[in-house]
């Protein structure tokens, strides 16, 4: 998936990493098979790079057509595009993002860099002789830099609404304090845990200003996640 139309945390940081390549100089293209414009296009511009849309079949005909120096991937396909690269004479680089399973099949796949969002994964899941190194999701302050205070009336917020982020929590905040208003913004994947029966409870779509929409209207945000790597919204 790519951002903003899969604005996830590890998106959101591919999605920075490779704005960055761009503005040094680098040709870039990225390739999904999920998630896109909503009008159905194929190919379209993002800071500087070229994305495409194709099925999992095609994507790895897509890489290997792009004839490209270096492939970069992360999560469940990152095996896929390791072949991909093998294919076609490109080194394969890797994000890891957690220490779930599809991370150790990455390492297992043997490429030839990988990236860490921390150092506790780095120590965790060790490289087995590969090229490792650790960059931390950039966050940009200017672009979360928000106005003002946070509003006294604002609502407490919540981002993702998926059983790993801890809405239980959640929901026994916004039971105990009735009186507040809570605001629980959609994520960007797994199944959304929306309860009737909380009337202080709103829920939004994921957008692209989060710092106006969510950030800034915020009385306070509130985290209670099981299962972090990095945690870029806290």
């Amino acid at each position: 998936g790519l951002s903003p139309h899969l604005p996830a945390g590890s998106e959101t940081m591919l999605h920075d990493m490779l704005a960055a390549l761009v503005e040094h100089g680098h040709e870039v293209h990225a390739v999904a098979d999920s998630t896109g414009p909503a009008d159905g296009s194929t190919q379209w511009e993002r800071r500087g790079y070229t994305c495409w849309r194709e099925s999992p079949a095609a994507s790895a005909e897509l890489v290997v057509m792009l004839e490209p120096d270096v492939v970069i991937s992360h999560h469940h396909r990152g095996t896929d595009a390791i072949a991909a690269a093998r294919s076609c004479g490109a080194s394969a680089a890797v994000i890891l993002h957690n220490d779930f399973r599809w991370s150790r099949d990455m390492i297992s796949a043997r490429p030839d860099l990988i990236v860490y969002n921390t150092h506790w994964l780095h120590r965790k899941l060790g490289s087995r002789g590969a090229v490792a190194l650790v960059v931390h999701p950039p966050l940009h302050a200017d672009r979360y830099a928000t106005a003002g205070p946070a509003p006294a009336g604002g609502p407490v917020t919540m981002i993702n609404m998926d059983r790993i982020k801890g809405p239980d929590v959640s929901y026994a905040l916004a039971r105990a304090m009735p009186d507040v208003p809570f605001r629980a913004v959609r994520g960007a994947y797994g199944k959304q845990d929306e309860r009737a029966g909380y009337p202080n409870v709103e829920f939004i779509d994921p957008v692209e200003d989060v710092t106006r929409l969510v950030y800034e209207p915020a009385r306070l945000l509130v985290a209670p996640s099981r299962y972090e790597s990095y945690g870029r919204g806290a």
